[in-house]
């Protein structure tokens, strides 16, 4: 009986320390950014898509499979191949966050988004800027170089 608590909670460990788990609609050749993590849906068949996180080998990825790349789970929720469109439904899951001790070691590349470190989690935190503040490198559409410089 013990053994079989202690598989349980072994299964049940790494869906408590997803940080983002959502779903995405991607068509062929199409990235999405989680965490910053790269995803990227480069093929889509009838079966199934080839896919990559970050710079990982691609990967077939089968519908009703989840496989894992780079501590990110994949599924596919739901697949369209008609001779007019390609398209997945594909489920997101991060397993392992980014960890970090200063500031720079969180940089995702992406300029609409402050990073930065969260000292007392050890977890990078990625916030999108949505304000006019001058020198952070970023001006959102609202803003103007008169207002965000």
């Amino acid at each position: 009986m013990k053994y079989i608590i202690s598989i349980i909670i072994l299964l049940l460990i790494p869906v408590s320390f997803a940080l983002t788990e959502t779903s995405e609609i991607f068509n062929e050749d199409q990235e999405y950014i989680a965490d910053g993590r790269t995803i990227k849906v480069q093929n889509i068949f009838e079966e199934g898509i080839i896919i990559s996180v970050d710079d990982s080998d691609s990967e077939i990825l089968r519908f009703n499979e989840t496989i894992k790349i780079k501590q990110v789970n994949l599924t596919i929720n739901d697949i369209v191949v008609t001779p007019e469109e390609k398209y997945v439904d594909l489920e997101i899951k991060i397993i392992n966050k980014f960890e970090c001790k200063m500031d720079f070691e969180c940089n995702d590349g992406d300029i609409s988004t402050k990073d930065s470190c969260n000292i007392s989690k050890n977890i990078c935190k990625y916030e999108e800027i949505t304000s006019c503040n001058n020198n952070d490198g970023y001006c959102p559409s609202k803003c103007s170089e008169t207002n965000d410089n």
